[in-house]
Parts: structure tokens; sequence; C-alpha cells
């Protein structure tokens, strides 16, 4: 299953997202992405990202909203410890990030990076994924890197993509197939240039938020849902519940 349109553009602007997504398409082809072994996670004791949200200035909530757009596909806001908090808003316009960073002056601020999207391009996709209470590992998760594959051109661009290790291990505890709708877009050289991840829930149990994003100069990916774990199951064939997006840049302020 692909991503499917996220709303109904006009004729003309269907006709050019989907040349552009057919051209990229045509690339990524070549470059089949990595599905990784889940990691470790880590979990803490700090607060949810709704009161973590509301420690934001208010300015830079205003910020966030007015650059992201009235609908909000996914968010979050942390801090570990007395920290002050980094958010994350992605819109139907644009993917925002709020990083806390002191001026020169020594004062308290907020940088906004933000990378400005094509709405006609915004698609998505549901991932449901349902395994049996005791499927072997060999089933759910299959690294790519030691399966023997037919030799491209001498010119051939390198398929891996550049995940740090904390975000890949994090990642591998995802399902085979949204693991790779968040790397596809990346899989031919485009740079990640921003990455990051948020979750809430126990340690091995269910999450009722999961998210992560990938930023780069050309694509956005991001995917969003929950993890459960029922009863007889473990966090190793837990049900996952996800709607994973991808879209195309088209103007980038900050890092």
């Amino acid at each position: 299953m692909g991503f499917l349109p996220a709303s109904r553009p006009s004729d003309t602007s269907t006709r050019e997202a989907s040349r552009q997504y057919a051209a990229q398409n045509r690339v990524v082809q070549w470059h089949e992405p990595e599905v990784y072994a889940p990691g470790e996670m880590g979990f803490t004791s700090a607060p949810g990202r709704d009161e973590r949200w509301m420690q934001l200035p208010a300015s830079v909530r205003e910020r966030l909203w007015q650059y992201a757009g009235q609908e909000a596909l996914l968010w979050w806001a942390f801090s570990s410890g007395e920290q002050r908090p980094k958010a994350v808003l992605f819109g139907n316009q644009a993917l925002c990030f709020a990083d806390p960073r002191v001026n020169t002056e020594h004062k308290p601020v907020y940088a906004v990076s933000v990378y400005h999207l094509d709405p006609a391009s915004l698609r998505r996709a549901e991932v449901e994924h349902r395994p049996w209470p005791h499927s072997p590992p060999e089933q759910r998760r299959v690294d790519r890197s030691t399966r023997a594959t037919a030799a491209g051109p001498p010119d051939v661009p390198p398929r891996n993509v550049s995940i740090r290790p904390q975000v890949r291990e994090v990642l591998g505890h995802l399902p085979p197939r949204a693991q790779e709708l968040l790397q596809s877009p990346f899989t031919s050289g485009q740079k990640i240039l921003r990455q990051d991840h948020y979750y809430y829930g126990k340690a091995g149990g269910d999450l009722s938020v999961f998210s992560m994003v990938f930023a780069g100069p050309r694509d956005i990916t991001a995917v969003e849902g929950t993890r459960t774990v029922p009863v007889g199951h473990t966090e190793a064939n837990a049900h996952w519940s996800l709607r994973c997006y991808r879209a195309t840049v088209v103007k980038r302020r900050g890092r």
C-alpha cells in the first residue's frame, strides 16, 4: 500500500504533484529502505506533551500555528528535568520546530525552524499491524543489509539512510511498512536535516502517542499513532495503528 492524497486539490495541481511523485519514485525504486531491529527506547517520568506544550511562551505557540496551518497532523512538546521544552508541530502547510536557545544577550529565546510544504503534495498511508501472539521474530523484522541483492550500475548512490543511532533504535520498533515509508525519499542521497521522535506510555506496554518526523531539503515524512500490547502479546508482537505522511518541501527557514 502506498500513499494516498490527504485532500482533493485541483486537477492541474494533482497532475503536477503526481508527475513529481512518480519521478521521485522512479529513483527510490533502485534503493529499498532498511528495516531495523528494535533497540532501547528509554522512558522517563516527565510530564506529558499537553503540559509541556502550555509551558511554551504564548508567542512561540502562535508562531507555530501561523506557519503550520489550521490542521495539526502531529505535534509534541518535551523536555527532561527543568529544561525548557522543545516542540514540533506538523500541519497541513508546514513542519515546524521550536528549539530553546540563549541569545547574544544571554536571554532565553526560541529558534523556530519551518519546512513549508506544498499542500497538494501531501500524502497519507494507514498502517495497521496485527501480528499473532507468538509470531516468530524473523517474520516481523528483516534486516535487508544481510540480504543478497542484484548489483546496480557502478555509480548507483548508497541506499543507507543517515539516521542517528538513537533514532534508529526507536525506528526499529515500528512495523516494517512504516519504517519503509518513513525512509523512502531519503534512500537516493537526500540528506535528513531534522530527525526527531516522541512517545508516551509504559516501557514494554501501551503507547498512547508515538510520533516521528524526518525532514530533508526536498521531502518530509512523518508517522503518528499508537501501540497496544494485548493480553498474550509482548512488546515484540504489539499491535500498531499508524498514519504515515509524505509531502514536498517548497521552502525552508532555519535549520
